[in-house]
């Protein structure tokens, strides 16, 4: 099996022999043009190294064969299968909401996992065009205290080695830092009668 837009493999190889020795002329034929065979023809024993050509085919399955044959023997055929994976779906931002107002200053960025992807690019910052600030494998980003009462934007890109996809950009805007208790010693004091 080869896979492309995953790991994408190299020339695979097959080897040629004649059961009790000798040598026998053989060809390989390959049964789709996106399959190949070399050498197409050679003296046993030898190697024919099976590759593909994906350029054109559009993602999915596809099967084919090698079919080596001989004079007076019976042909031998080596299926072959190629998988090609497109690039993932864009992935949809969840948490903090779009337009969300009063959130934490220290949020945790949340979206779906997205089909096909491998790793997501997290984009952040205070800009309309935020940057990129991080790639994860996860579908959770914290990016640490923020300023209160700022509007921050974020987008995630989905990604895969066919390509990638990109959400809308989101954005959200800070509220008042949480006070916890204050707790403030008083020096002891003595009452008397």
């Amino acid at each position: 099996i080869y896979t492309i837009g995953g790991t994408v493999a190299s020339g695979q190889p097959i080897q040629v022999t004649k059961t009790g020795g000798g040598t026998l002329d053989w060809s390989a034929s390959p049964s789709a043009p996106w399959l190949s065979a070399t050498p197409a023809s050679d003296m046993t024993p030898s190697t024919v190294t099976v590759s593909v050509a994906p350029g054109g085919l559009a993602a999915g399955t596809y099967n084919g064969t090698i079919t080596v044959s001989a004079a007076g023997i019976a042909s031998q055929t080596v299926a072959v299968t190629l998988q090609i994976s497109g690039p993932p779906a864009a992935p949809v931002a969840t948490s903090p909401a779009n337009g969300a107002t009063g959130v934490l200053v220290a949020p945790t960025l949340v979206w779906n996992a997205s089909s096909e992807a491998t790793s997501y690019d997290v984009y952040f910052g205070t800009s309309s065009s935020p940057l990129l600030v991080a790639n994860t494998t996860g579908t959770s980003y914290a990016p640490g205290t923020l300023n209160s009462h700022a509007t921050y934007y974020w987008q995630i890109a989905a990604r895969n080695s066919a390509g990638s996809a990109s959400s809308a950009v989101w954005s959200f805007t800070t509220g008042t830092p949480a006070i916890g208790s204050l707790f403030v010693p008083v020096a002891p004091c003595r009452v008397v009668d």
